[in-house]
């Protein structure tokens, strides 16, 4: 009896510690169907963790999108990536999934916040940490690094930004 707990202990704990794994830039460009940036407006969130989220499309970066408006959908998994607030500018990296519904392209990579600056709009960029620091092969020409702070002191973690613009710009241009 011991011998089945504990190994039903370390097959599901095993299952719970499962990790992303990193992605190419290149396959999360041409994995994407549509390529937006756009302003969450709605979000519905399910008790299961499902949910969708309702974006007014500002500009189409990739693909011709032509419709106002997109809905995005996740899944209730663990690193699935979420919406949670209104009013918040990201680009979407989507494709239809089997039942027609626009997904993330990437699991849990597809959606960038944008974090805007509003002195000078022209200075708004995506920070690269976190799940989005597992896309690997950024363009250099694009790519910036520093060093975030922790709790108001300087870390040694060098972490990537990208600008919208030069972001906008080089896939408009490049695919």
């Amino acid at each position: 009896m011991k011998f089945l707990t504990l190994t039903f202990l370390i097959l599901f704990s095993t299952i719970s510690l499962a990790k992303l794994a990193p992605s190419k830039w290149s396959d999360l460009i041409h994995n994407s169907e549509f390529i937006v940036y756009g302003v969450a407006q709605e979000i519905k969130i399910t008790d299961l963790g499902t949910g969708q989220a309702k974006y007014k499309i500002i500009e189409s970066i990739k693909g011709k999108y032509t419709e106002k408006y997109i809905t995005v959908h996740w899944s209730s998994e663990v690193h699935d990536q979420r919406v949670y607030e209104i009013n918040t500018s990201s680009v979407l990296f989507v494709k239809k999934d089997s039942k027609g519904n626009y997904v993330g392209t990437s699991y849990g990579r597809s959606f960038w916040k944008v974090n805007i600056d509003y002195s000078n709009r022209e200075n708004s960029y995506i920070n690269l940490f976190g799940s989005l620091g597992l896309v690997q092969d950024t363009p250099e020409s694009i790519t910036e690094y520093f060093y975030p702070e922790r709790c108001g002191e300087i870390t040694d973690y060098k972490a990537r930004k990208i600008n919208l613009n030069k972001l906008i710009q080089y896939i408009s241009e490049s695919y």
